[in-house]
């Protein structure tokens, strides 16, 4: 009985990932905003340059989302992709170029805004 409640505590504390929208900002950039069922714990980051994309890892976190791929063409992003593997959701941002980008966490919501510009030296 015990180990029931301990998987049904653990199945509690699992976040979902309930949507992705964008807005197209000034200058280029995009804002993605990934909606969440509970608050959004700290996501691991990480880029690529070929392909250009951003990665973010959200853990303990189901994908939720009737739609894998998601289309955006503004800026330097090309399209948004959600997967779920291994307890963790991996939303890609796939870019045209190499942008630098910000994130932010707001409550349920974790905001990312990508540049338009390019990145290097």
């Amino acid at each position: 009985m015990l180990l029931g409640v301990l998987f049904a505590t653990n199945a509690l504390a699992e976040n979902i990932l309930q949507n992705i929208t964008y807005t197209p900002l000034s200058g280029g950039q995009v804002q993605v905003v990934m909606q969440f069922a509970g608050p959004v714990g700290e996501p691991q980051i990480f880029t690529t340059e070929n392909p250009a994309r951003i990665a973010i890892d959200i853990p303990a976190t189901r994908n939720g989302m009737s739609q894998r791929r998601i289309d955006v063409s503004t800026g330097a992003t090309s399209a948004i992709t959600a997967v779920e593997a291994a307890g963790r959701t991996r939303v890609v941002v796939d870019l045209f170029h190499a942008a630098s980008y910000q994130t932010k966490i707001e409550g349920n919501n974790l905001l990312l805004t990508v540049n338009n510009g390019m990145t290097g030296s």
